[in-house]
């Protein structure tokens, strides 16, 4: 009578792990054989693009130190990311970018600031010019970039009575004098010096509203204009009553 020989059972969850690892393998050999960036089952191919580190306004000169290099996942790099910083240094932003966001070819511009004035007015609203001297432009500090209110003086032979009135308040300087937004703050500043400091020196262009315009273009032509240079962090536009020269006496 023959004798059967029985071989001995492999255990399931051992002949599992083995059939795992020698998958594993081959993935990892296949996925290394492709040449793309990814060589680890589950790794995510990035992209090194350029961002900023802090928030830039409209028509800024951009600078190294608000650039850096980061690595984004390539699935959501656009298509315009920059790749290198100095392709971005000593350009200017065409609008507000804010911290964190990739900056893309046609966030930037060589000559948008440089360039014609027009180009520098929002949409919506219009440039308007004010003669002022360098003594009621806040000493000729006044900047392109900086935020003003404009206020009128009235005589009473103008509209029956000595006062003045907000005719536009958090307006934009676009430009002073020939000296445009984005030019050196040091020509600026030369461009307005007069050695007269009662001198019409300067002249102040601004980026208002139509109905601002208007009130600007009125309250020059009957009364006389003052500038007054507001915080950049300040964007309030209080209601102020006009006042007149007896109740300024009375105070």
């Amino acid at each position: 009578m023959k004798r059967l020989i029985q071989l001995p059972m492999t255990h399931p969850s051992i002949l599992g792990a083995v059939l795992a690892v020698v998958v594993g393998i081959g993935t990892f050999l296949y996925m290394g054989d492709q040449g793309g960036v990814t060589t680890v089952a589950g790794e995510i191919e990035t992209t090194s693009v350029v961002v900023v580190v802090r928030d830039l306004g409209a028509r800024v000169r951009v600078g190294a130190d608000d650039l850096e290099i980061r690595e984004l996942p390539s699935a959501g790099v656009h298509p315009l990311a920059l790749r290198s910083i100095d392709d971005a240094v000593g350009q200017f932003t065409v609008s507000f970018t804010a911290s964190g966001e990739q900056v893309l070819a046609h966030d930037l511009s060589t000559d948008v600031l440089g360039g014609g004035l027009a180009q520098l007015v929002p949409v919506g609203e219009r440039a308007i010019s004010i003669a002022i001297s360098n003594a009621i432009a806040a000493g000729g500090l006044v900047s392109p970039g900086d935020h003003i209110d404009v206020i009128a003086i009235f005589t009473e032979a103008a509209v029956g009575r000595d006062g003045t009135s907000i005719v536009a308040q958090n307006v934009e300087v676009l430009a002073i004098s020939q000296v445009v937004l984005g030019d050196d703050v040091d020509s600026t500043r030369e461009a307005t010096v007069s050695n007269s400091p009662n001198a019409v020196s300067a002249t102040v262009t601004v980026a208002v509203s139509l109905e601002d315009a208007q009130r600007i273009s009125l309250a020059e032509s009957f009364g006389e204009l003052r500038v007054f240079l507001r915080n950049p962090d300040d964007d309030s536009e209080p209601i102020a009553v006009p006042l007149n020269l007896e109740s300024v006496a009375r105070r």
